[in-house]
């Protein structure tokens, strides 16, 4: 896979995170599973896990 399409991959895979808010009926360890398996598929790097998971976590 070329570089712009493996950079266009990356960040379609990232645009499907679920937002966390904290709701009552949101399950984090779940949210977290499914955050990191994207992370993994992507191999992004720890510290642009943080930056990322910044931006979905809201509440």
């Amino acid at each position: 896979m070329d570089q712009q399409r493996m950079e266009n991959f990356i960040e379609d895979q990232i645009r499907k995170l679920i937002v966390f808010r904290g709701n009552c009926n949101e399950d984090v360890c779940q949210w977290l599973y499914n955050t990191e398996t994207v992370f993994d598929s992507v191999q992004l790097q720890t510290s642009n896990k943080f930056l990322v998971v910044q931006s979905y976590l809201i509440g």
